[in-house]
């Protein structure tokens, strides 16, 4: 059986739900999804927990993914929040990153 929702909460949280679960899993996976029409009007949303979780995972490649976003609000909000997780959870691990991030500055 299958289910079609229209948009609204009820399936934001279903939308929500599942790009979590699938950034825990594979962030790659889900930034996939999340470049779906369904996911597309989440994207800030998706793009904060896919690289919440990437970052507790791997906080380069977070970075890394996160510096291939196109300009605009979710990749600033994400830069933002994997930068204060990273300085809560490992400062060195943070300053890398600010330096990842501006040697990418610099370079492009």
């Amino acid at each position: 059986m299958s289910r079609t929702w229209s948009a609204g909460p009820e399936r934001n949280r279903v939308v929500q739900t599942l790009v979590s679960s699938l950034a825990y899993e594979d962030p790659k996976t889900a930034a996939a999804f999340c470049r779906q029409p369904a996911a597309r009007q989440r994207a800030n949303e998706c793009v904060n927990q896919i690289a919440s979780q990437f970052a507790n995972s791997d906080p380069k490649a977070a970075m890394e993914w996160i510096q291939a976003l196109p300009e605009g609000a979710a990749k600033r909000n994400a830069l933002q929040n994997v930068s204060f997780q990273l300085a809560q959870a490992d400062p060195k691990a943070a300053a890398e990153a600010c330096r990842f991030i501006a040697g990418q500055q610099y370079a492009g």
